[in-house]
Order: structure tokens, then sequence, then C-alpha cells
């Protein structure tokens, strides 16, 4: 069993940098800065976006973005041309891949994520009331994320479920 003073050390500090970015006022901006910074200590990234879904638009609307100067905040992206954020929409699993080869099999925008450094992916994502509602992606070097990231970054995609309904909430 876990010492829960030892589990308290670890654990609080992390869920208390996101309770505090919900309190504040700049949502849902605060709360997505707030998870760019702990998710890019505790699991590392090179990138960082939060995508919210449109289903019955066929879309994706780019919420927050780590690297706004190549993948800015309020970009879309048709699910019919990313097999894998439409497999993560459809089936509600994580998506992790490995490699160079797993990002051009199921990315249109390859170049740039290779580009970037990039050669592996976790695409977390974001469920409320049996829907998912969008995803949380983090991309860097090649093997980086496995099944060991996965309880982390799920814990932290679902404490900013507020976040992503107050962006649904604002969507045209």
């Amino acid at each position: 069993m876990i010492d829960v003073r030892t589990l308290a050390a670890v654990s609080l500090p992390l869920i208390s940098t996101l309770t505090r970015a919900l309190a504040e006022r700049d949502q849902p901006a605060a709360t997505f800065r707030a998870l760019d910074r702990l998710l890019a200590n505790s699991v590392g990234h090179r990138l960082f976006t939060a995508l919210l879904y449109h289903p019955k638009a066929g879309m994706a609307e780019r919420l927050y973005s780590s690297r706004p100067d190549i993948y800015p905040a309020s970009g879309t992206k048709a699910l019919e041309q990313a097999p894998a954020m439409k497999r993560v929409l459809t089936s509600g699993i994580p998506y992790l891949g490995q490699d160079a080869g797993d990002i051009e099999r199921d990315f249109p925008d390859h170049d740039r994520i290779i580009a970037l450094g990039c050669g592996s992916v976790l695409n977390m994502p974001v469920r409320w009331k049996g829907e998912v509602l969008g995803q949380i992606n983090l991309l860097h070097e090649a093997r980086h994320f496995g099944k060991a990231h996965l309880p982390i970054v799920e814990a932290m995609a679902q404490i900013v479920v507020p976040a992503f309904l107050i962006a649904a909430e604002h969507a045209p």
C-alpha cells in the first residue's frame, strides 16, 4: 500500500495547479496554460495542443497550442483528414504513436510534426457524460510516450473538463 503522505506530496501539487487555474477568470485559456506547464514538467512534450470536437460539422477546433507560431489556437482540422483524431473521437480510447512511421501514417501534417523533432504522440480523449468533448495532444521525440504515461495524462485531461465545456458553450 502507498503511504498517504507520499501520495499527497506527489499528487496534490499537480492537482492544485489545475484547480487554482480553474478558479481564474480567464477561461479556458488559464486552465490550458496551466495544463501545458504541468504536462511539460511531469510527462514532457515538445508540442501540446487541446482540441474541441464539433462532430456534427466533422471537424475539431484547436483551443490551445504551446507553439502558436506553428499551430495557432482557433485552427481547425477536418476529422476525415486525421485518422488518429477520428479514432480517438469515435472510440474514446487514447492513441499512442511511437515513431515517424506512425505519424506519417496517421497525421496529414506529418511534415510539420517531424520538422519539430517530434516522433511520438499521445492523444488523450477528454470525456464528459459518455461523450468525447475533445482531446489533449502531446508530441515529443520518438518513443518518448508509453502506456505508463496514460494514467497521469488521463487524470489531468479529466480535471480540465470544465475548460472544454466553457469552450463548447461559446462555440459557434
